[in-house]
């Protein structure tokens, strides 16, 4: 799992946001990968590209994941 600092804004700190892989959401919630992508679109997940990988927002994602499935695993 990757996490990027967001730095300041304004003299005030902004959140660390934590990123998921694909491989990461489909792992850690038990989704098939191409329900990943799905999910991300329909959802409208931010998404970072590094190096040729999408990464997910750790927030939307658990937003997404919470409301579906409501007994899923908090990771």
């Amino acid at each position: 799992m990757a996490a990027r600092d967001r730095g300041t804004s304004g003299g005030t700190a902004t959140a660390v946001r934590h990123w998921l892989t694909p491989q990461d959401v489909s792992r850690l919630w038990s989704v098939p990968m191409g329900s990943v992508y799905r999910l991300a679109s329909e959802h409208e997940w931010r998404r970072e590209r590094r190096a040729g990988r999408s990464y997910y927002d750790e927030a939307d994602v658990r937003r997404t994941l919470a409301a579906r499935m409501p007994t899923s695993r908090s990771a």
